[in-house]
């Protein structure tokens, strides 16, 4: 029921989409374009512009952070390929990949069922991610699992509509129901982590990395603290149309992330933007590289 109502909630998204609020990064360009002389083709990637360390912009309002210097990295390696950045809120950047105006989505996504239904992947992730619980500095520090979670026997966990962390709640509630209550939240974590502070609900799920760098940035820094991961890695894929130019692209995207998982430069981009490279290394332990 509740991943119909994340369908429901995602189709209405689509059906009253949104130019407004969002962002462009280079040459605007809604679609693929080939540039015959060079025979460069241009694609729009969108993402967003508010999750450090991930996708954000700096203090000169350039687009940065990990996701967006892995796909730098990419059209760096493939002479190809060139491609424009535009950045919108997390509801509009699927739909936006619908109605054509972008090439791919890059935002820290993992596979669902619904997704692939819809949307193509390619045949290797980018990342890995996994999922930390987000609590108050005083409460719950021993939740680092959800089994740990579940013992409290009255958790309210706040979640993100359409996140991957929340498919993972889902996942373990659908194996363990009742284990405990989910509130669910249509808007950035920023809101998830006040309701935290302020007692309304007493953890979400997410990025450890993410959560601390929005925290910091509100003034919540000191007031949360991450518990410990509550989820395995998880490998994050670039999302693409089913289309022509989907498929075309992620080929493209395919041999260039192999090979700069190869050489190291992925696990370098890790080390500068999250500190360690175990998003990289981990990726060993999936059936995706050798």
């Amino acid at each position: 029921m509740k991943k119909k109502l994340i369908s429901i909630l995602m189709s209405v998204a689509m059906i009253s989409m949104m130019v407004a609020g969002c962002g462009s990064s280079g040459k605007d360009s809604s679609s693929s374009e080939e540039d015959s002389d060079s025979g460069v083709t241009s694609y729009t990637i969108v993402t967003a512009s508010t999750y450090a360390p991930f996708c954000y912009l700096d203090e000169n309002d350039e687009l940065t952070g990990y996701d967006v210097a892995i796909m730098k990295a990419i059209d760096e390696y493939d002479d190809s390929i060139e491609f424009t950045y535009e950045w919108c809120d997390w509801a509009s950047m699927l739909p936006g990949l619908d109605a054509g105006r972008y090439d791919a989505c890059v935002y820290e996504m993992g596979k669902t069922e619904e997704r692939e239904e819809m949307y193509h992947f390619g045949e290797v992730p980018y990342s890995n991610a996994a999922g930390s619980a987000v609590i108050t500095t005083s409460e719950h520090s021993d939740w680092d699992s959800f089994d740990a979670i579940a013992e409290s026997g009255d958790a309210v966990i706040g979640c993100i509509v359409g996140s991957n962390f929340t498919g993972y709640v889902e996942d373990y509630l659908e194996k363990n129901p009742d284990a405990f209550t989910v509130q669910y939240y249509d808007s950035e974590i920023d809101a998830v982590m006040e309701d935290i502070v302020n007692g309304r609900i007493d953890a979400t799920i997410n990025d450890g990395s993410v959560a601390m760098a929005r925290a910091e940035t509100s003034g919540m820094a000191d007031e949360l603290m991450i518990s410990g991961y509550v989820t395995d890695p998880t490998p994050v894929w670039v999302v693409y149309p089913q289309s022509d130019v989907g498929e075309e692209l992620s080929a493209k995207m395919d041999k260039a992330i192999r090979a700069l998982y190869a050489d190291g430069t992925l696990a370098k981009i890790a080390v500068e933007w999250l500190g360690d490279d175990y998003v990289i290394t981990s990726l060993a332990d999936t059936e995706y590289f050798d």
